[in-house]
């Protein structure tokens, strides 16, 4: 899916109702548990490249539908352990939507 058909009125009002949008499975003719699947399996790809640490966070959030899985990817010679024995760690922030083929993504520190 282009980005410019991504950002047009009537599919953002799709995605704001909840509905989920875009040219190829399991946006379309998937279900909840399909999308799952699907985002599992990125994330498992992504988090098997050689080096990379992740944390996935698949859970809703707040007391709705969550629209977004959150990863954070690092490596490990970026940890770096504090002075009060916590662990901080450079990486990258992914958050992969469950409603139309998008990723955002930026970095962070963590602890």
């Amino acid at each position: 899916m282009d980005k410019r058909t991504l950002l047009t009125e009537n599919l953002l009002k799709k995605v704001i109702q909840g509905k989920r949008v875009g040219d190829f499975y399991p946006f379309i003719q998937g279900d909840d548990a399909q999308m799952e699947h699907y985002i599992s399996h990125l994330v498992g790809e992504i988090g098997g490249l050689k080096g990379l640490l992740y944390e996935a966070d698949f859970d809703h959030y707040g007391s709705g539908f969550a629209s977004y899985v959150s990863v954070f990817l690092w490596q490990k010679e970026e940890e770096e352990v504090l002075a009060n024995g916590e662990v901080s760690m450079k990486g990258l922030w992914l958050y992969i939507s469950r409603l139309a083929p998008v990723v955002i993504m930026g970095t962070n520190n963590t602890q």
